[in-house]
């Protein structure tokens, strides 16, 4: 039965090789969901594929191609890398890159020492605060994952000191708020050649949530493959707008559910499904490039 999510950000389902999910987070980024639970959760859904596309790490992925073996649903190796385009936060998700690749293991690296520093920093502000934070419970949280403003923002949860996640980030943790940091991002050209040099296509992720068409079609300047099209709750409109650029532009489409577990209650894996050959499409374009 289609979700109001799905029924709100529809594509015309070519429905011939099954459904994937592209755009999903772990407990390695972001998530309280393991991978464990994403592929059972996938396989439930009859899903033919997933990415896992957690931030700015590739930690998860080994794992993942080993529940993929184990469950026959198929695992395409993804990111979701923050950059910027003229002073606004843009994301784009990777695929098929070569998580090996120790270009990407050297970049990957700086920007996870740069998130626990941010992180530490914004800690220290709201404990100059007053607030009873506790750095050592705090990363002692965060364990191996990617460090994040959300881990931040559960801890303060979990001290009774906001109501909630939304509460925290109302009052402390977003942009001019008092216990805000703002951190190291690659700019869209530099994080699209990443990608691009680890053997990847990149993506414009949720794209509706781009101020303006003018920053959309920069994005699009800096060399994408393509962008995401189907996402939860993506006004009509702007579907239509966008399907209609990717069209003109010639670039390829991808969707997801981008499902955080708990953390984010409106979606779930499997909550959007798009069809199987969005996935054969960027195999296609991969072999045309190497091959010429």
């Amino acid at each position: 039965m289609p979700s109001r999510a799905q029924s709100r950000c529809s594509v015309p389902e070519l429905n011939t090789l099954g459904f994937c999910d592209l755009h999903i987070h772990s407990i390695y980024s972001d998530s309280d969901q393991t991978l464990e639970d994403i592929f059972g959760a996938a396989k439930n859904s009859g899903l033919r594929a997933i990415a896992v596309t957690d931030h700015d790490t590739v930690n998860g992925v080994e794992p993942a191609l080993r529940l993929s073996r184990d469950s026959g649903v198929e695992l395409i190796p993804g990111i979701e890398l923050s950059a910027e385009q003229a002073g606004e936060e843009v994301h784009l998700l990777g695929y098929f890159f070569d998580h090996h690749s120790p270009l990407l293991v050297q970049a990957l690296s700086g920007i996870r020492d740069m998130r626990s520093r941010r992180l530490e920093l914004m800690a220290d502000k709201l404990i100059g605060l007053g607030l009873d934070v506790d750095k050592a419970e705090l990363f002692a949280y965060i364990g191996n994952a990617q460090p994040t403003r959300l881990h931040l923002a559960m801890h303060m949860v979990r001290r009774n000191i906001v109501h909630d996640l939304r509460d925290a980030f109302r009052r402390f943790l977003s942009p001019g708020k008092p216990g805000y940091v703002s951190r190291f991002k690659f700019n869209v050209g530099e994080a699209v050649r990443l990608i691009r040099d680890c053997g990847g296509l990149v993506f414009m992720a949720h794209p509706h949530l781009i101020s303006s068409p003018e920053q959309a079609i920069a994005v699009i300047a800096c060399g994408i493959d393509g962008m995401e099209l189907v996402y939860p709750n993506m006004p009509a409109a702007k579907l239509e707008n966008f399907r209609s650029l990717t069209a003109r532009r010639g670039l390829l489409a991808c969707g997801g559910s981008d499902a955080h577990g708990s953390y984010k209650e409106f979606t779930k894996v499997g909550g959007v499904r798009v069809p199987y050959e969005y996935v054969q499409k960027m195999k296609e374009k991969l072999n045309r490039d190497q091959h010429g």
